[in-house]
């Protein structure tokens, strides 16, 4: 394809294709710039961030155009951001510096069209793909640094011209029609007809410069039933990014694989060399591996070496890796080569934040949260904070107000140690141990969130609306329900609870109404555990919930085995909670009703193990009951023999101490056994071990000696074997000592 470069630059305007973030995009610019000497640059970019232009010259990258849109239709955050690699960046610090008035072009933020049908057409068409495959290289991005990046370093400015634009023609041609760049195209047309009596640069992703200087020639008339128009409330910032957000790894369409990488690339002139010395060096130091400068040497030139083999001019990224693998793994030659490769890359990707230079325009919720800290006593960064939450309402109130900053993902404090508020449990520890990080490392986070709302509060009720409207099973109304409780938005829990009944009156999954009932107890032992004043709609709602589970467990049918023991494991749950409830309304005889009628189903295993386990340790049946029942349960055919193993599991998950306390039982547990032929009784095993493992040492001595006297054998395992016990312990000590040296050098074994 032949490209008339003429149709893209004359004495008015020029046409200047870029793509995202591509520092030999950002170079080019940069003596477009010089070399045209333009009365006004028009930038891809939000129309509506014009005033920010000069914020973003004077801050230190990275940082993103962040769009807030709260209207009828959508309620979400969008970002725009800018690196030292971003040509559009480069363009406005090089604009502000020369005075050179400039604009952004595209469609405001806030159209909801863009937002909902955002697409990056740059690299994905199957014409790429079959590119990237012919060429012998793994990615879109490998192939891009070769061709480009690299390929083009030391050319002319209409070189780059020429070949940016013949790829992201025929990329155009190859791709799907969409109507969402059409109309964004549009938008830019009509946005650079407005200047055409200037110099005027125009800087846009490839994608779009091929058709803009034909777009112009038009007169344009945009449709508003296709560029929606938004609320006034919607409002847009300046604010500081991290790398990790710029890096595509991480899931940015438009972004570069290894930000950090090309930063330094940059820093170094585009010098390869410079820039794997430098990289090389400090990620050894980071890494606490002292390399020796010989080493580094050698590795650079084997990247150089690599790069001639793969028709490179010069050594990128991808001969990076090859240049750690060959310095790193000379430490250790039993080293996971793959562990490297990954926490170089993570390495080359970055950690570093920017800075925004005027503050005075970031979103309200930052200053909410800044003091809320103060308020809270959050002040000292990296710090660790103790908080007695069941003692102490102060400390209570503090944890609230953290767990309302994770469920925003917000993630300033990490609970080390201590007890979880969303699902309580007596055996933990009651106080709470939390690091904290600083509040410049998750300012970026807390500005995602700003769409939600103007606070921290607000946020956290807007995203319990958000996750009320997508709940349409019971399970995750009453997890609603929790939040709702213990990050303390009362304003919204009778809502909550109608939509709850709802739900409930409808549902018929057992397995749906048992997880909302999980999920209700929660709830019910954070009410009952922080003393909050228990509401009787919760109390009525979840004795409905139970009501509705125990019919349902009442009319079951036959299930799978591996089915039947999820809800065994709920029984149990169930009766936990019986036990331990101050509810006084709740029809215990309703749950004793249901376990004789599981009972006393032909067809259940774990559910009759638990359910006799229960009745038995409540009083209500005999041991002579117990018995008959056991021994009608245990079966050797071999469609049985899995259901009674479950049956047997279940039977002695609350009840173990029968084997020690009841002669019969183990008669006839020893009877069963022995009549298992080898292959069953290993396909067994596994359980036994299981069951077994709840006995103390002296117990499992005790229950050896029982075992013992019923076959009439002697009690020391050990003398059948031609081995000491002191021998037997001693090759023990070695296996694990020589487990522990394997790990160390990077073997594991399972």
């Amino acid at each position: 394809m032949k490209i008339d470069l003429n149709k893209f630059k004359n004495e008015e305007i020029f046409f200047f294709p870029v793509r995202h973030h591509s520092l030999v995009s950002s170079k080019f610019v940069k003596i477009a710039i010089e070399k045209f000497k333009p009365d006004v640059i028009l930038i891809e970019g939000p129309s509506d961030g014009d005033h920010l232009i000069e914020n973003i010259a004077k801050s230190k990258m990275p940082v993103s155009i962040y769009g807030n849109i709260d209207n009828k239709e959508i309620k979400v955050g969008v970002n725009f951001p800018f690196f030292n690699t971003s040509p559009e960046y480069v363009a406005i610090e090089l604009g502000f510096r020369k005075k050179i008035e400039t604009k952004f072009i595209d469609l405001p933020v806030y159209d909801i069209d863009v937002v909902r049908n955002h697409k990056i057409d740059f690299e994905y068409s199957n014409y790429i793909s079959e590119l990237v495959r012919k060429s012998g290289l793994e990615s879109f991005d490998e192939y891009y640094e070769k061709y480009f990046e690299i390929g083009l370093s030391g050319k002319r400015i209409e070189d780059y011209m020429t070949q940016m634009l013949t790829y992201c023609s025929v990329t155009r041609k190859l791709s799907p029609s969409n109507p969402y760049n059409d109309l964004r195209e549009l938008y830019m047309a009509k946005k650079i007809n407005e200047y055409k009596k200037k110099r005027t640069l125009v800087i846009t992703g490839g994608f779009h410069s091929v058709v803009l200087p034909k777009l112009i020639k038009n007169e344009i008339v945009l449709d508003d039933k296709r560029r929606k128009v938004l609320t006034k409330d919607n409002k847009n910032y300046l604010i500081p990014y991290n790398v990790q957000n710029i890096s595509s790894l991480n899931g940015y369409g438009a972004g570069i694989y290894y930000p950090y990488y090309y930063k330094i690339l940059l820093k170094n002139g585009l010098n390869p060399r410079d820039t794997f010395v430098e990289l090389l060096t400090k990620y050894g130091k980071k890494a606490k591996k002292q390399v020796p400068i010989s080493k580094i040497i050698s590795a650079i030139d084997l990247a150089y070496g690599l790069a001639s083999l793969r028709e490179k001019k010069l050594p990128g990224v991808y001969e990076l890796f090859d240049s750690a693998i060959s310095v790193f793994t000379e430490f250790n030659q039993y080293i996971d080569t793959n562990r490297i490769l990954r926490e170089f890359k993570t390495y080359l990707i970055g950690d570093e934040y920017g800075r925004v230079y005027d503050i005075s325009n970031l979103p309200p919720i930052v200053e909410d949260f800044q003091n809320q800290l103060v308020r809270n006593k959050f002040t000292k960064p990296n710090s660790i904070y103790t908080l007695n939450v069941l003692n102490n309402r102060s400390a209570y109130k503090r944890s609230v107000f953290l767990n309302k900053l994770s469920y925003l993902e917000i993630e300033f404090a990490q609970k080390v140690k201590g007890i979880d508020l969303f699902n309580i449990n007596i055996d933990e520890y009651m106080i709470q141990i939390y690091k904290m990080a600083s509040k410049e490392k998750v300012m970026p986070s807390v500005i995602e969130v700003a769409f939600l709302g103007e606070s921290i509060d607000m946020a956290v009720k807007s995203k319990l609306q958000l996750k009320i409207k997508e709940s349409h099973t019971i399970s995750k109304a009453v997890s609603c329900l929790k939040d709702c409780v213990v990050l303390q938005v009362e304003s919204m829990t009778e809502k909550i609870i109608n939509t709850i009944k709802s739900i409930m009156m409808k549902e018929n999954n057992i397995f749906e109404i048992t997880a909302a009932f999980n999920e209700i107890t929660k709830t019910a032992y954070y009410y009952e555990t922080f003393g909050n004043k228990y509401d009787n709609k919760l109390d009525d709602l979840v004795n409905e919930i139970y009501t509705k589970l125990m019919i349902s467990f009442q009319t079951l049918e036959e299930l799978r085995l591996e089915d039947e023991a999820k809800l065994s494991d709920s029984i149990n749950d169930i009766y936990s909670f019986i036990n331990r409830s101050k509810n006084e309304n709740i029809d215990r005889q309703l749950f004793v009703e249901t376990l004789k009628l599981l009972l006393y189903k032909r067809w259940t295993t774990s559910l009759k193990g638990i359910s006799l386990s229960i009745l038995y340790i409540m009083g209500l049946l005999s041991e002579q009951e117990m018995i008959v029942t056991i021994e009608n349960n245990f079966v050797l055919s071999e469609t049985q023999l899995k259901g009674t193993t479950f049956f047997l599991s279940y039977l002695l998950l609350n009840n173990y101490q029968i084997l020690l306390s009841n002669n019969r039982f183990l008669t006839i547990l020893n009877k069963f056994v022995q009549d298992l032929c080898t292959k069953d009784f290993f396909k067994m095993l596994p359980n036994f071990r299981k069951i077994f493992t709840k006995l103390r040492p002296m117990e499992t001595i005790r229950l050896s000696k029982d075992i013992a006297k019923i076959n009439d054998t002697s009690g020391n395992p050990l003398v059948k074997f031609d081995i000491s016990e002191k021998d037997f312990i001693r090759n023990r000590d070695i296996e694990i000592l020589s487990l522990e040296r394997l790990k160390q050098r990077g073997i594991y074994y399972e």
